[in-house]
């Protein structure tokens, strides 16, 4: 009987992550390391060429250098602007991702593919949700993993708002700050540029 209470326990929380508070299985900051907020507006190179801006937060593993989790604001120049989410293969496909932004009501989309970079959903990012990023503090992402557990990831966003509103990065500047983001694994990265200790 407390076996199959159990495993009922495990499937609801799974099921529904409604009843799994938002920091529950955080993925520890002391083991993750983030980007700062890009943007970013390449033109795209096919037979109509246009710009699709996006700017995008990364967070990546300092125990395997594995993605975390990534989320991108795509908005072509003629088309509905979306927020992308990314988590690595081994996420549960069938449950898909959640968004919550501070304590809003959460959001819930369906994986729409996996490829070797990871699998991904997207949102609708209509001008609610890029207000409530640009006045909120953290945009939390959760998937469920591979032992069935709830994973959350937490994105700050105090500087999302001078990041979309502002220019486009050149690729160099890009490279540079995402590199710096990983100063703990990249041994060609010049000592002047490692972040201070404090």
């Amino acid at each position: 009987m407390r076996r199959l209470a159990a495993s009922m326990a495990v499937v609801v929380a799974a099921l529904s992550f409604g009843i799994v508070a938002a920091t529950a299985a955080e993925v520890r900051p002391t083991l993750v390391a983030h980007s700062p907020w890009m943007k970013s507006c390449p033109k795209n190179s096919g037979t109509e060429p246009r710009t699709i801006c996006s700017t995008s937060y990364e967070v990546w593993s300092k125990v395997d250098r594995s993605l975390v989790a990534a989320v991108a604001i795509i908005e072509p120049e003629d088309g509905k602007r979306i927020l992308r989410v990314t988590f690595p293969l081994g996420v549960q496909v069938a449950h898909g991702t959640r968004l919550i932004i501070d304590r809003d009501d959460p959001q819930r989309r369906p994986y729409l593919a996996c490829s070797a970079s990871g699998c991904v959903s997207e949102y609708d990012a209509g001008p609610e949700m890029i207000d409530g990023m640009k006045s909120g503090q953290i945009l939390f992402v959760q998937a469920i993993d591979t032992s069935g557990a709830p994973l959350t990831v937490r994105l700050p966003l105090t500087d999302f708002a001078a990041a979309y509103d502002g220019p486009p990065l050149e690729p160099r500047r890009m490279e540079l700050l995402r590199r710096k983001a990983k100063y703990w694994y990249d041994d060609t990265l010049q000592p002047g540029l490692r972040p201070r200790a404090n």
